[in-house]
């Protein structure tokens, strides 16, 4: 797969673009800070559900895959990677078990 392959499967945001926020119940806290929506919540979870796809379907004969975090701030959306795998390893029967592993550094002094 070219560079060009993989840019045309992107998604891609504008600068300009988004979501008027009436479109959505925002939270009254929230609701005089916000001008609009960049990427509504239900379009990452779908996007999160298709890279896992992706990344199964990239590796068709492995039987154990380790999940390593390493992001600061990104265990979150590495649980929701994970979650999503699971759910198509069990809705397609496939035969491989999932660990997942959060690294952390320790601060200097």
């Amino acid at each position: 797969m070219t560079c060009e392959d993989i840019r045309k499967k992107c998604l891609v945001i504008g600068d300009d673009s988004g979501y008027d926020t009436s479109m959505f119940n925002v939270p009254v806290k929230y609701a005089n800070f916000l001008d609009s929506i960049l990427i509504p919540n239900g379009l990452v979870k779908d996007r999160t559900h298709k890279m896992a796809i992706d990344i199964l379907s990239g590796i068709p004969n492995c039987k154990q895959l380790v999940v390593l975090c390493v992001l600061k701030g990104g265990y979150k959306f590495c649980s929701e990677l994970v979650d999503a795998m699971e759910k198509h390893i069990c809705s397609c029967e496939i035969n491989m078990s999932i660990k997942s592993r959060v690294y952390q550094t320790q601060k200097l002094s």
